[in-house]
Parts: structure tokens; sequence; C-alpha cells
């Protein structure tokens, strides 16, 4: 047992390692060398001098400057790890709604009739009605962790105007159509249901009825969606496209727009159901603005760690991508900066000295001879940081919101697979401590 022990800590010291050398190390180590490289060396090329000679540096003081410079960069990177996620994170949302948007924009090109567009639409909700029948019985729980939670069963929402729209079609109206409204934000429903006595299935949302929020993004998206043209298809048709992008961009991305994408998404259910993984629906507890918390996922995370250890460091894994993608990120912003300032100085240097040809002892070396070729390289080794910096942090927004999702999928999938292991770990811990707090009240009672 105590092997044991020794073993899950060392492997958890092995994990918080891993965390912090990838998260912190790594973008602090490359913050100071590409910050020498954008202005010491350029500096040091312009100028023909040496800061320091190689030769004079002793083994033990390369130690010296080994042990600060890793512990320099770690604390420097732990800033830089400490930053939220979210930045870099809107940046890929914003990416994506644009796909999405393009491909209704490219509808909207081919003026498609109303009813080709309700027939796609109709599919898309058609294989949401299917899911939500075949998993009913597991659905259960998850509905009632909806009433207890949001006040409203979302998921009966979902399966009744899913229902209605396959059997009934979409009413035409130059309105957004209410059952589709319902379809893509049930969480509304409870706006209409505080104010009367009527179930909440039976109440439909309007356009009016929506916060401000949902409905500056329905209009932000109608206008991107038109935008190319002077006239208008009929609107029925335009706001039938608009709802189509809407129910991928939550289906794709889990959020609906950049201001309110906060971890974990609020409409990750539908990215569930879009792959039909709806096993997972149960453990999804925040399905509105108002229940939705970062805590919940954080609690399965600490209730895995302490109860299923060996399972966390999947989970761990996947952090320490995220954490050293994020800090890089945020490291190269203030770096592209840097490099840009001294990119414009040094251009402006090569300019002035365009003429001149003193001799350049430096530049002989590399078969150079004047001051020119000096200025030239000063300027194209912080400009070629700041290009680098900026393909980083492009790369980086093509990946890391699928990493997010990947994360919250990791956790809600391990907990539920552990959840049964878990609940009974808890209850011996619970038994084992009632067991001495009782012991304890019986000897104070003896003595």
């Amino acid at each position: 047992m105590d092997s044991n022990k020794q073993n899950k800590s060392g492997f958890s010291f092995a994990d918080d390692l891993m965390v912090d050398i990838t998260g912190a190390l790594f973008p602090g180590l490359m913050f100071i060398v590409i910050l020498f490289i954008s202005v010491v060396i350029p500096l040091m090329i312009y100028d023909d001098s040496q800061i320091f000679t190689i030769k004079e540096i002793s083994g033990s003081q390369w130690w010296v400057i080994l042990i600060i410079l890793l512990i320099v960069s770690y604390v420097v990177g732990y800033i830089f790890c400490r930053a939220d996620v979210i930045e870099p994170d809107k940046k890929d949302i914003k990416r994506r709604i644009k796909e999405e948007l393009n491909k209704g924009r490219k509808k909207y090109r081919k003026n498609l009739l109303y009813k080709e567009i309700e027939t796609e639409l109709r599919e898309q909700i058609r294989a949401f009605l299917i899911t939500l029948r075949n998993y009913e019985v597991k659905l259960t729980s998850a509905k009632e962790t909806q009433k207890e939670n949001n006040d409203v069963d979302i998921y009966g929402v979902l399966t009744k105007n899913c229902k209605k729209v396959v059997e009934e079609g979409i009413v035409l109206n130059r309105d957004y159509p209410s059952e589709l409204l319902s379809i893509l934000f049930p969480e509304e429903v409870r706006t209409i249901s505080n104010k009367s006595n009527t179930d909440t299935a039976d109440n439909e949302l309007s356009y009016r009825n929506l916060n401000n929020n949902i409905r500056q993004s329905l209009e932000e998206y109608r206008e991107y969606i038109c935008s190319t043209k002077h006239e208008v298809i009929d609107e029925p048709t335009l706001k039938l496209i608009v709802c189509s992008c809407v129910l991928n961009i939550q289906s794709e991305l889990g959020c609906l727009n950049t201001r309110n994408c906060t971890f974990p998404y609020v409409y990750y259910y539908k990215y569930l159901l879009k792959r039909n993984l709806t096993d997972y629906l149960g453990e999804v507890k925040w399905n509105n603005y108002n229940t939705r918390s970062k805590n919940i996922i954080n609690d399965y995370k600490i209730e895995i760690q302490l109860f299923a250890p060996d399972a966390y460091a999947l989970i761990r894994k996947n952090e320490s991508h995220i954490r050293m993608s994020s800090s890089t990120w945020h490291m190269a912003q203030p770096l592209k900066w840097i490099s840009g300032l001294m990119s414009i100085i040094m251009f402006v240097a090569l300019l002035l000295n365009y003429n001149s040809y003193t001799p350049w002892s430096f530049g002989c070396c590399l078969g150079f001879h004047t001051l020119f070729y000096g200025s030239f390289i000063s300027f194209i080794v912080p400009f070629s940081m700041l290009v680098f910096l900026t393909y980083i942090q492009q790369r980086i927004t093509l990946f890391i919101h699928y990493q997010r999702m990947r994360e919250i999928f990791y956790t809600i999938s391990i907990y539920d697979d552990y959840k049964d292991i878990i609940k009974d770990k808890k209850k011996v811990k619970s038994d084992q401590k009632n067991y001495n707090v009782n012991v304890h009240e019986s000897k104070l009672y003896l003595v």
C-alpha cells in the first residue's frame, strides 16, 4: 500500500512538473531568447561591439548563468501561463464563426428558395430529434437536473419543438419562426414561463422576448450574410439562413458569439447532440448563462484527481497543451510590439546609412564592407522575429478552441465512467470521518 501511494505521488509530481515545464518554463525561455535576438543582437551588429567575451567565462560561471536563466524564464513564463485563455480562444471562435457565416453567404448569393433552405434545416433538426428520442431513458436524469438547476426542461423544449418542426414544417412569416427560436435558445423559454403559470413546454419564443445579446448577434449575422448585395431576397428566406448558421455555430463551437464564449460553453450540449454523444448530457449542468460556471468542470477534475488519480493523467496532459499554447500566444503579444519597434528603428538607420561607406569590421568577416549592410542585417533580425511571432499566434488560433472543447469532453467522459467508483469512495471516506468523530466524542464523554 505504501509503495502504491509513493508511486501515485511520484506520478502526480511528474504531472505537475510537466504542466509547469510546458506551461511556464518553455514560453518564458522562448520570451527571453527572442527578446535577446530582437533587441540585443541587432544593436550589437549595428554598433559592431561585443557585450562580453565567451572565452572569459569559466565553466562554473556558465552553471550560474544557466540557473539564473531558468529561474527568470520560469517566473516570466508563469505570468503568461496565468493569463486568461479566453483571448486566443476568442480569436479562434471568431474565425470559425466567420467560416460558418460564409457558408450562409454562399447560399444567399445563389438565391436559394425558402423551400430548399427549410428542407436542409429540417434535416438537421430531424437528426437532433432522432438522437433525443433514442436516448429518452438516459435523458430522464438529465431532464431532472435541468429542472433543478434551470427551472426549465431544456431537453423537453428541444424535443417538443424539434418534433413540431419535423412533422408540421416551419411557419412562413417575416419574423424569426418561434419554433426555431425555441430550438436555438431553449434556455430563453424561462423568460416567458416566469410571466405565466402555464407549462414551459407549451410556450414559444418570439424575437422580442430574446435578450439583447442574442438579438444583437442575430442582426449582426443577418447583416453579414446579405452585405454583398444591395437588394435583399425575401426576408423569411434570409432569416431561415441565419437560423441555420446559428444552429451550426452552436453545434460546432458550443457558443453563439465572442461576447459570451466563456468556458465551459453554454451550448456544449448541442455539440454532444450533433455527435450522438447524449450519454454525457447528464453531466452538462451549465445550459444557460445563469448556471454556467467553470467551477462545475473544476469540481469534476478535483473528484477525479482525488478518487481516480490514474485517469486524471489524460486530463492533465490535454490541460498542459492548452496552457502552453495560451502562454505562448500571450508571450508573443508584447514581443511583436518590441520586434516591430526595433524593426522601425533599424529601418530608419538603414535609410540614414544608405550612402554610408564607413568600413565595418564585423561585416568584413561576412564579406560586407559598408555600414549600410550592418543596418540591413540589424533590420532583418527583428523583422524576421516579428514575422515568426505573427505566424505562431495565427497557428495557435487554429486549434486552441478545439483543445478546450476536448478538455470538456475528456473531463465529463472520465467522470461519467468513474462516477460510481467516486461515489463509493466518497461514501467510505464520509463513513470513516463520521466514525472518527464518534470515537472522539465517546472518548471525551468517558473523560
